[in-house]
């Protein structure tokens, strides 16, 4: 993690309760595209708003700059990320056949997208 965000152009952010670290997001934004490299919440903290409070952060992050969508990829089986990515205004562009191995048997990657800002600024 330390060598990617020494690249130009990463950020990434720790959510924390208390003084416990209990999520992390990591983004990359190169020329009019950016991406979410990853984005993880520790189970016994999962849906309380962590997820949405990093995202929104990247998105907040990015309003200033010259990129002009957001990327993501989530596995076609995880069902609660689909469903507060599209909350958040990202809609699937590409399927990635047999991504993520799982114990019972690989999954595609659904690769999101989400505007941040119109052409013209």
């Amino acid at each position: 993690m330390t060598e990617i965000l020494a690249m130009p152009g990463s950020f990434g952010a720790l959510a924390q309760v208390s003084d416990q670290p209990v999520g992390f997001v990591i983004a990359l934004a190169v020329g009019p595209e950016a991406e979410i490299l990853t984005l993880g919440v520790l189970p016994e903290f999962r849906r309380r708003g962590i997820a949405r409070h990093l995202l929104t952060w990247v998105i907040d992050r990015l309003a200033d700059a010259t990129c002009q969508r957001l990327l993501l990829e989530v596995a076609e089986d995880n069902l609660a990320a689909r469903t507060l990515y599209g909350k958040l205004g990202f809609a699937a562009v590409a399927r990635r056949p047999s991504y993520y191995r799982r114990s019972a048997g690989a999954k595609a990657a659904i690769v999101l997208a989400r505007a941040l800002r119109d052409r013209e600024g």
